[in-house]
């Protein structure tokens, strides 16, 4: 059976699958490198990027849960993106509604103060916000991350899309279900909610991703570690000052070294301070491996770093090298002290009197 397809059209259709893969590309590089990454040690990770895993590191998943309670993490944001989006949905298709098919005293004004609901972020009503519900005894559960994107921004948000959804359904919808002795609670479940998929589609989506994504909620609401949700779990992996945790790249960094000079004579680490982190970090690293000749020096200056490279290959012992250099950086620390020159002494000779 012959192909209806012509050779020239198919000519015209390789720029746009190449421009299509591209484009893919694009999007699935990122994700790729994360799953790489995955697989690596910390060292690695900050190392040139590659297509592959260097080590393969499958405990690295083990170690997540060992470090925290990972699981419990995941299953508290899934309570919370899942039944938060569902109250979101069902509470602001029904305010959506009221305000675009129910006529009640005062609809403009509501109106108006949701859009201001809407103008406001959590950050500017959190500490109110956090009062309140330490009144009513919910700080640290997860019932303020489930109320929070119903009735907040988020809320008021969904509740516009519904209104402007139900603006635009034909009255003659409504009449029908009239005629047929339906009230507002019948039209809007038998009638209205049904036709607004798509738009509930695009609220819960847009819910969802913002229940899941809460980092500033969780971090005020809840105190116990078994209560935290994933961004605040994912945090736990940083230090005090939230910063990555460099210590231990760093770690990967001075045992990556340490194995590739193994088979040397010995290894001496020149470091900035003593007590910071290159010098704690290489000292312990130099504890956790008694077969190896290692020396760590601080407060390296740079006479000590030219003495090093001229005495590379004239000491063989890493412990005489390492004493070597603190005697050189100690004898090339000098105080400057301006000196008047001296006078010279006037000789009676030399001026003939």
């Amino acid at each position: 059976m012959r192909s209806n397809v012509s050779p020239a059209r198919l000519l015209r259709w390789i720029p746009r699958l190449l421009l299509i893969a591209a484009v893919t590309l694009v999007f699935i590089y990122p994700f790729w490198w994360m799953m790489v990454n995955s697989l690596n040690t910390n060292a690695q990770v900050f190392g040139p990027p590659r297509l592959l895993p260097q080590s393969w590191r499958w405990q690295n998943y083990v170690e997540i849960f060992q470090k925290q309670p990972f699981a419990r993490h995941y299953a508290n944001t899934l309570l919370v993106a899942g039944v938060g989006t569902l109250g979101n949905v069902l509470i602001s298709a029904l305010s959506g509604y009221g305000f675009a098919r129910v006529r009640f005293p005062g609809r403009g004004i509501l109106f108006i103060l949701l859009l201001t609901a809407l103008m406001m972020p959590v950050e500017v009503i959190i500490i109110p916000l956090f009062y309140q519900m330490k009144a009513w005894h919910l700080t640290d559960s997860l019932l303020p991350l489930i109320f929070l994107p119903v009735f907040c921004s988020q809320g008021a948000l969904s509740a516009f899309m519904f209104r402007q959804f139900f603006i635009t359904v034909p009255k003659e919808l409504e009449e029908a279900g009239r005629l047929d002795g339906m009230g507002h609670g019948g039209i809007f479940f038998r009638i209205m909610l049904p036709i607004s998929v798509p738009v509930a589609s695009s609220v819960g989506i847009l819910a969802f991703l913002a229940t899941w994504n809460m980092y500033l909620e969780p971090l005020v609401f809840t105190t116990s570690i078994d209560k935290y949700t994933l961004p605040l779990s994912l945090n736990n992996f940083n230090d005090v000052y939230g910063q990555p945790e460099w210590h231990l790249q760093l770690a990967e960094k001075f045992n990556a070294a340490f194995d590739e000079f193994r088979t040397c004579d010995g290894v001496v680490v020149l470091s900035d301070l003593p007590g910071g982190s290159p010098f704690k970090t290489a000292v312990e690293c130099k504890y956790a491996r008694p077969d190896q000749k290692i020396e760590v020096i601080a407060g390296t200056n740079l006479p000590m770093l030219v003495t090093a490279v001229t005495m590379l290959d004239m000491e063989d012992d890493p412990r005489s090298l390492a004493e070597e250099l603190v005697d050189t950086g100690k004898d090339c620390m000098v105080i400057f002290e301006l000196q008047a020159p001296a006078e010279e002494a006037e000789s009676d000779e030399s001026d003939g009197i």
